[in-house]
């Protein structure tokens, strides 16, 4: 049971959540291990919010060598209201930035358009569905292991959709699809004592008018 508390707007919630996972390592044909699971969220105890969050997720890590790996995996999610209200923006789906490499934070889905041509604005309003994949491929490149650096290729692909809630002026358009994204790219991982460091470009090969990009990415993680 969590609590969760927003002063900016003035929202409480009470949540229960829960996760079943499985893992399993795979020693002949594809070595590896496959990871999957299922976490569902609901809200209601008390507060603001009344709704049901399905997260499904799977990853298989397919350990070629010694110091290469391919990595599948795929996640989706469904968010539903449990009574007449609609849920919020803090609790809706938003892909992008680490989760959709290619777009910026909740860089894709479902906008409000405020304008027409070069002056249009688009204001992310959430989304209920999303489903997505990625392929990873990650190698040594030649440096003493020591060195802790390997060097990857990868390809994201999905979509997100469903705005929980529209309140759109005459002069506002909504701008909420189905269609596909898919993004390219590659970059290097270094480890260091403080984890292992990311440098990732990206670039979306397949996307909409309204998504916003993002091509050179940073971050910081556990593990290769």
């Amino acid at each position: 049971l969590q609590h969760h508390l927003s002063s900016e707007d003035a929202l409480y919630e009470s949540f229960l959540k829960h996760t079943i996972s499985f893992q399993k390592v795979f020693l002949k044909g594809m070595k590896g291990v496959c990871l999957a699971g299922l976490t569902t969220t609901w809200a209601g105890l008390g507060g603001d919010a009344h709704y049901l969050k399905n997260n499904l997720f799977a990853k298989y890590i397919w350990n070629i060598g010694k110091k290469t790996k391919i990595i599948f995996a795929g996640s989706g999610g469904l968010l539903s209201a449990t009574d007449e209200s609609h849920p919020n923006i803090i609790d809706s789906y938003s892909l992008g930035h680490e989760s959709f490499r290619g777009f910026s934070f909740a860089g894709l889905g479902p906008f409000i358009k405020d304008g027409e041509g070069a002056n249009a604005k688009y204001e992310y309003i959430g989304a209920t569905k999303y489903c997505k994949g990625s392929v990873d491929f990650m190698f040594p490149i030649g440096l003493p292991e020591q060195f802790g650096v390997r060097a990857f290729v990868f390809s994201d692909f999905g979509t997100i959709w469903g705005a929980p809630y529209v309140d759109a002026t005459e002069k506002q358009q909504l701008t909420d699809t189905h269609n596909i994204r898919v993004s390219v790219g590659g970059g290097v991982a270094i480890r260091t004592p403080f984890g292992v460091l990311k440098f990732t470009w990206a670039k979306p090969i397949k996307k909409d008018d309204s998504d916003k990009e993002k091509i050179f990415l940073f971050g910081i993680g556990s593990s290769f």
